[in-house]
C-alpha cells in the first residue's frame, strides 16, 4: 500500500512539471531567435560547445573556420557566449565600422553591488562619462609634458630594481 502510494505522488509530480519544463524551454527558442547571431556548431544544452573545444581549441577553431567562416559564434557553459574572429580584414571591418557596438563592458554584479564602476575609467560603461574620463587621462596623465616630467621619477624606480 505504501509502495502505491509513493508512485503516485511520483506521477503526480511528473505531471504537474511537464507543463513547466516545455514553457520554460518553448521560451528559451523564441528568445534565443530575436537577433541574428554568427553561425556556430550547434552544443549541448548546459554546456554549450566547451567540450567540443578540446585540449588544442585553437586547432578546432581552425578546422571550424572552413565549414562555417571567419566569425565563429560560442556559448560556453549556461551564460558566456563567445564570439571569435579569425581574419585579419574581418576585424578591421569589426573595430573600424562596428566600434560603437562592440565597445561597452559588462559590469560584474559585485561592482554594481558596491557601485565601484562608477568612478572608474577601466570599469565604467563606454558613454560621455566614459569619454570624458579618457580625454582627461590622455591630456593630464599622458601628454608629452607629464611624461617629461616624471623621467626622474621612473629613472629613481629603474635604478632601485
Amino acid at each position: 500500500m505504501e509502495w502505491e502510494w509513493e508512485w503516485s505522488y511520483l506521477i503526480f509530480s511528473a505531471i504537474m512539471l511537464l507543463p513547466a519544463f516545455i514553457l520554460f524551454f518553448s521560451k528559451k527558442k523564441t528568445t534565443k531567435c530575436s537577433y541574428k547571431l554568427p553561425p556556430g556548431p550547434p552544443g549541448l544544452p548546459i554546456f554549450g560547445n566547451m567540450f567540443q573545444l578540446g585540449n588544442e581549441p585553437y586547432k578546432k577553431m581552425a578546422c571550424l573556420k572552413q565549414q562555417y567562416g571567419p566569425v565563429l559564434w560560442f556559448k560556453v557553459g549556461p551564460s558566456i557566449n563567445i564570439m571569435v574572429v579569425q581574419t585579419v580584414q574581418v576585424a578591421a571591418e569589426l573595430f573600424k565600422n562596428h566600434d560603437i557596438s562592440f565597445a561597452d563592458r559588462p559590469i560584474i554584479d559585485v561592482d554594481s553591488a558596491h557601485n565601484y564602476y562608477q568612478g572608474s575609467l577601466t570599469l565604467n560603461r563606454y558613454g560621455s562619462l566614459w569619454r570624458f574620463q579618457r580625454r582627461i587621462c590622455t591630456v593630464e596623465m599622458f601628454g608629452h609634458k607629464k611624461i617629461i616630467e616624471t623621467v626622474p621619477v621612473r629613472r629613481k624606480c629603474v635604478d632601485n630594481m
